[in-house]
């Protein structure tokens, strides 16, 4: 088949071809761009070496029959138990130190610079290609840093950086001894720009923390040598034998390690994995969808091109010959959709990626490009042969009769696939956008309105900066803990007077005004001012089976009686994916009243005086590791997952909507053409054209309603999986999957109308001239 022929076939049917074209890119961008963030989350702890043989370290435990973990944070010594017992089977195993580093400084500022403290086998467990050093003698020396190529850039202008210092916010100088390959955000690691050798860390007091019971907060590492028989399971038996022998287990409180590969750190999270699933189905509706309504619309149109592929198979045109016809035009097709897909990436980047939570580099990163090279396969081969296969079974006899009749069971089912998918994705959009606003708006027990955390590490004595700040007009409330409760605090066991396990708590440091600052509902007593008084929570009165009043009573910590002054209502400790923990609120020490963070409440406008705060310390203490952060911002944070799951949804819909809004304008449009005469007729027998609209209406409904049936049934099924991951859920579901159904039957409706009222009003004699 001539190459002109089919384009010069294609020119006289403009308009067609403008809406495929453009449905065509809308839908294939959408299910492209939902495709390539699966691929990247598929491909998290990819960057390492060699990563079948390589496995991270959990810790769970069981306090008095209530399971908790896995956890990554696992005891200080449990790396070393590790090397040892696997033995000759261990590549290496390494220790990861995150507790709090200074930071590095470039002209007497803080560089935004991810710091952590790393044994001298940290790249050669991990596997993370280096340029330059040996780790393995540099990181067995205290003042040592390794520097990533991005970060060696920043502060030195160029990689060229071994040899040269860097110095640190506490006044440490560290000379960097190596260079490493930068890692991609998606790792399960926390990210790392520059690595701190751990002898380094013996000045901070880290090594006093790195130790059989407590202070887990070790992430650890294992890689098996090449050629290793050793199985997963047998090196957890292992490794959880020798640790055994130093951690005894108890009936109340017991400890157990897990050893699982670094690819199911991520992917093996239960709620990643839901999520995963979730956009799989967004996805591949997505594409089908797009494809079937480029199918639709090749089949409305061929009562008009019948005419044109009789001839041809009458001419001896076999059914090869009609499969490159539709081949080329698909292609064609397909070919002017990815320009468009390409003008409205130039033209939409920074809202796409900003949608994605990536960048458009790291969408269509190299490794990830078999996503939209599959895309494009799928709706060539099956644009292609669907259509074809249909038009080549049909005999030249019935072309010109009755092909118009024989094709309208393909159409009502293509149609009902598109509005069902429609129903199905408005109806899980709509659940994911409740049940967002129900998380990030649900009372917490503390307050996220305006507030602000700031990071004191960087005073030795904060009392001048507070009584300054406390006087400016934009600050309302200013208070003083260890720890933020959106991201978490210290777990720590409740012991009887025998010394048995009662339940794991959650504990930090505060100020007195701690309480005041983050809008804690008291409701008994008051706020502690000492390091022997604390305030509790309803979940531990609870689990203590105290009665109220609660606000007096006395327990011990690590043999201290501490005097409970206040109780409390419920805080929900690191957002709503988790339950609710018993929290206990320990109160600093009379001669150390500030702790390592600051909380402030900002008067309104918020916005402007978030930034007049930025503006005071940068003006009044730029070599402070300050960094205030909005709670929202943390709050966006913790949820990333979801907005971008959301964000996935909206994409969807919309493509969708407009995707099916295509396919029922051309199938309502045949439908009229088919039926115009019928049409007429009834018109001349005193049809009034409101009776035109209800025939023609009702016909397109018997394929609709039972489509937001099945679409509606599907979203509550998945509606349902979505809401499990949380904690907290938003109420009258079933009134949100309602409304989403309304929607879109009245879109369906509307459409419907829109398109048949023309027909519907003119004059029957202009559908009868021919007859």
């Amino acid at each position: 088949m001539k190459l002109h022929y089919i384009i010069h076939s294609m020119l006289a049917q403009k308009g067609a071809n403008a809406i495929k074209i453009i449905s065509v890119a809308i839908g294939l961008l959408a299910s492209t761009l939902v495709f390539c963030r699966l691929t990247y989350n598929y491909s998290f702890d990819s960057c390492f070496r060699d990563t079948d043989r390589l496995y991270q370290l959990f810790m769970s435990y069981d306090i008095n029959g209530s399971h908790m973990g896995p956890f990554d944070s696992c005891v200080g010594k449990l790396g070393e138990c590790a090397y040892e017992a696997i033995g000759e089977d261990a590549e290496g195993v390494t220790t990861l130190d995150r507790l709090y580093l200074p930071g590095i400084l470039k002209d007497g500022r803080r560089m935004d610079i991810e710091v952590l403290a790393v044994d001298s086998l940290f790249f050669k467990t991990m596997g993370i290609d280096l340029i330059k050093g040996n780790p393995e003698v540099d990181m067995t020396l205290p003042g040592v840093v390794y520097l990533s190529q991005t970060a060696a850039q920043n502060l030195f202008g160029s990689s060229e950086a071994v040899g040269r210092s860097v110095n640190l916010e506490d006044g440490t100088t560290l000379m960097v001894k190596g260079i490493f390959k930068d890692l991609p955000k998606n790792i399960t690691m926390r990210r790392i720009d520059a690595a701190y050798s751990m002898p380094t860390t013996r000045d901070w007091g880290h090594y006093q923390l790195m130790r059989w019971g407590g202070s887990d907060s070790w992430p650890v590492y294992l890689r098996l040598k090449k050629g290793s028989t050793l199985t997963r399971e047998e090196a957890r038996e292992k490794i959880d034998r020798l640790y055994h022998t130093h951690i005894e287990n108890r009936e109340d409180n017991s400890s157990y390690i897990h050893v699982e590969p670094i690819r199911d750190t991520y992917l093996g999270n239960p709620s990643i994995k839901r999520m995963n699933l979730i956009m799989w189905i967004l996805g591949s509706a997505l594409l089908v969808i797009t494809t079937l309504n480029y199918v639709l619309i090749i089949i409305s149109s061929l009562s008009q091109r019948a005419k044109g592929i009789g001839i041809h198979k009458c001419c001896g045109a076999d059914g090869r010959t009609i499969t490159g016809m539709f081949f080329m035009e698909t292609l064609i097709i397909l070919l002017c959709a990815i320009a468009l897909m390409a003008v409205i990436l130039t033209l939409f980047s920074p809202i796409i990626s900003k949608t994605l939570g990536l960048s458009l580099a790291e969408i269509f990163a190299p490794r990830h490009l078999f996503a939209p090279l599959g895309v494009m396969l799928f709706f060539l081969a099956t644009g292609t042969f669907l259509p074809a296969r249909l038009f080549a079974k049909i005999p030249v006899s019935h072309v010109f009769r009755r092909f118009t009749v024989r094709n309208r069971g393909w159409k009502r089912n293509i149609l009902f696939i598109q509005i069902a998918c429609v129903t199905f994705i408005g109806s899980l959009l709509a659940v994911v956008n409740a049940q967002y606003a129900e998380i990030s708006g649900h009372d917490m027990g503390f307050r996220t309105e305006r507030m602000v955390q700031l990071r004191m590490y960087s005073f030795d004595d904060p009392s001048a900066m507070v009584a300054d700040i406390k006087s400016k007009p934009y600050i309302e409330r200013i208070g003083f803990g260890e720890s933020n409760p959106l991201l978490g605090f210290s777990g720590e066991n409740m012991v009887d007077n025998q010394g048995r396990s009662l339940f794991n708590f959650r504990v930090s440091w505060i100020a007195p005004d701690y309480i005041d600052a983050l809008g804690i509902n008291l409701i008994e007593g008051r706020e502690p001012r000492d390091g022997d008084e604390a305030v509790v929570t309803e979940e531990f009165a609870r689990l203590m089976k105290w009665k109220r009043p609660v606000a007096g009573r006395i327990f011990n910590y690590y043999d201290k009686p501490v005097k409970v002054t206040g109780f409390a209502r419920d805080i929900q400790i690191n957002g709503f994916a988790n339950d609710i923990k018993p929290v206990v609120l320990m109160g600093n020490e009379p001669e150390n009243p500030y702790s390592s963070l600051g909380f402030v409440k900002l008067k309104e406008p918020f916005d402007e005086n978030f930034r007049n705060l930025q503006k005071y310390f940068a003006e009044n203490y730029p070599t402070a590791d300050i960094s205030p952060w909005r709670f929202d911002e943390i709050t966006g944070e913790i949820y990333s997952d979801v907005v971008m799951f959301r964000n996935s949804a909206l994409i969807a819909t919309i493509a969708l909507i407009f995707i099916s809004l295509m396919g029922l304008v051309g199938f309502t449009r045949d439908e009229l053409q088919r039926r115009s005469k019928e049409i007429a007729i009834r018109k001349v027998n005193g049809a009034a054209p409101g009776d035109i609209l209800g025939l023609l209406t009702s016909d397109v409904l018997k394929t609709s309603l039972p489509a937001i049936a099945a679409g509606l049934l599907a979203g509550i099924y998945v509606g349902h999986i979505w809401v499990s991951n949380f904690s907290v859920r938003t109420q009258g579901l079933w009134l949100w999957h309602a409304v989403a159904a309304i929607c879109v039957l009245i879109l369906v409706i509307g459409c419907t109308v829109a398109i048949i009222r023309r027909t519907a009003n003119e004059n029957p004699v202009n559908r009868l001239k021919s007859e």
